[in-house]
C-alpha cells in the first residue's frame, strides 16, 4: 500500500495515526483505482500474506518493481518545464487571472491529469467542455464526451461538488453522454449535499416539477430555500415567483 500511494502521488497514510488502522485500511481497500492494479496485485497479495514466511523480501519486491518499470508502457512522467513548473493550484490561479496564461494552465492540467490528479482531471474537462484551448484536433462532440468522462471521474473519485454539478448538467442535457434525468438528480444531490448552491437550486427545480423523479413540492421548496439562503440568484427569483417564504 505504501508503494501504491507513492505511485498515486499521495502522501502515504497521511490521515492514519497507528499501525492497526493502516493495516485494516490496507486490507479493506483491495486493488486501487490505477493503471498499476493488474501489475502489482500479486506483489500486494504476497506482501500482506498472513504467514510472514510467504512474504517477499525487500530485494524481491524491488526486483519486481524494476521489472514492472521496464515493462510497463503506462508510466507517465511530467515535464514541469513545459508549463513553467506550475502546480495544479497555481494553474487554477493562472486560469482565474484576467490576463492569465491559459495555454500553460492547460498544459499543467493535462500533464497532472495523465498521472491521476483528480483536480487536474476536472480542470482538463473544464477546458475541453468550454473549448478554451486550440487543439487537440477533436470535434465538439468528441470534446464533450472526453470532458464528461473527466467530470465523472472527478465526481466519483474526488467527491468534488463542482465536478458532480457539471457531470449532472451533462446528464441532464445529454451532452457527451446519453440523457438521464434520474442519474442527473443523483449527482445534483451529491453536489448539493457538498454545499454547492447551484446544485441546490437544480434539486429544488427537479423536485418541484418532478423532472426525472417523483414530484415533491415540499422537498423542492426545501432545496430552493437552501439555495436562496446561499445567495443563488435563480433560487431567490423562483422563491419570489412561487411565493415561497424565506
Amino acid at each position: 500500500m505504501l508503494l501504491w500511494e507513492i505511485a498515486e502521488l499521495k502522501i502515504p497514510y497521511a490521515k492514519e495515526r497507528d499501525i492497526a488502522s493502516i493495516r485494516d485500511r490496507s486490507w479493506s481497500l483491495g486493488v486501487p483505482h490505477s493503471e498499476w492494479k493488474n501489475l502489482v496485485s500479486n506483489l500486494k497479495n504476497g506482501a500482506w500474506h498472513p504467514d510472514p514466511s510467504f512474504r517477499p523480501t525487500f530485494t524481491e519486491m524491488f526486483l519486481t518493481l524494476e521489472k514492472i518499470y521496464k515493462e510497463c508502457d503506462c508510466l507517465t512522467t511530467i515535464d514541469f518545464s513545459a508549463f513553467g513548473d506550475m502546480s495544479v493550484e497555481e494553474a487554477i490561479m493562472e486560469h482565474k487571472k484576467r490576463d492569465g496564461n491559459k495555454k500553460n494552465a492547460w498544459k499543467c492540467f493535462e500533464a497532472h491529469a495523465a498521472v491521476g490528479d483528480i483536480t487536474a482531471k476536472y480542470w482538463k474537462g473544464y477546458y475541453l467542455y468550454y473549448n478554451l484551448i486550440d487543439g487537440p484536433e477533436e470535434s465538439e462532440q468528441e470534446r464533450a464526451i472526453e470532458a464528461t468522462k473527466l467530470f465523472k471521474e472527478a465526481a466519483d473519485e474526488g467527491d468534488m461538488p463542482e465536478a458532480q454539478l457539471r457531470y449532472g448538467n451533462c446528464l441532464f442535457k445529454g451532452e457527451g453522454v446519453i440523457r438521464n434525468l434520474t442519474e442527473a438528480a443523483i449527482y445534483f444531490k451529491k453536489a448539493a449535499e457538498n454545499g454547492n448552491a447551484t446544485a441546490m437550486f437544480n434539486m429544488g427545480k427537479i423536485y418541484y416539477y418532478g423532472m426525472g423523479i417523483n414530484q415533491d413540492i415540499s422537498e423542492g421548496e426545501k432545496y430552493l430555500k437552501l439555495a436562496a439562503y446561499n445567495k443563488q440568484k435563480q433560487a431567490v427569483e423562483m422563491c419570489k415567483e412561487k411565493n415561497i417564504s424565506l
